[in-house]
């Protein structure tokens, strides 16, 4: 088994405290932009919007999909059912909306974001906090001073 070197732990460390705010705030961005698209839709604004940020949803869980490939190993396929192709205008865009709020894995990614806001926020920090935790763990005795009798006799 391969000894880390410190560089590469505080390397590993930066990156899953990068990755973590990054991604933290993409998925509250995009959460925040589909609720007001979806709540928008009776007005019209929301047909408009919503399928441009379902799309952006889709795009960013491939793009975690592919990280969780490449540094974990492990493969996440997606599966969205076929979509009808966009026909121009608002008709388009609401049949657009319609078939992709009516597709389970839109939900299927949307449930994930809010976890992924919320717990995979907190398991990507975990990484860097322990780090910290250590370099505290060393830090924190030598700020010591002498051992002092009790402050107040009783």
């Amino acid at each position: 088994m391969a000894v880390a070197k410190p560089r590469d732990v505080l390397v590993a460390g930066a990156r899953g405290l990068g990755l973590a705010v990054l991604g933290w705030t993409a998925s509250v961005a995009l959460t925040v932009l589909t609720v007001v698209s979806v709540v928008y839709i009776p007005l019209g604004v929301g047909v408009l919007a919503t399928p441009t940020v379902l799309t952006a949803v889709r795009a960013y869980a491939g793009k975690r999909r592919e990280l969780a490939e490449e540094w974990g190993e492990v493969r996440i396929p997606p599966r969205y059912a076929p979509s009808p192709e966009p026909r121009p205008g608002i008709m388009g865009r609401a049949e657009l909306a319609h078939a992709l709020l009516r597709n389970p894995g839109t939900w299927r990614d949307l449930r994930w974001l809010c976890v992924d806001m919320l717990a995979g926020t907190g398991l990507a920090v975990l990484a860097p906090a322990l780090l910290v935790q250590g370099l505290l763990g060393l830090v924190v005795p030598l700020g010591r001073g002498p051992a002092a009798g009790p402050a107040h006799p009783a």
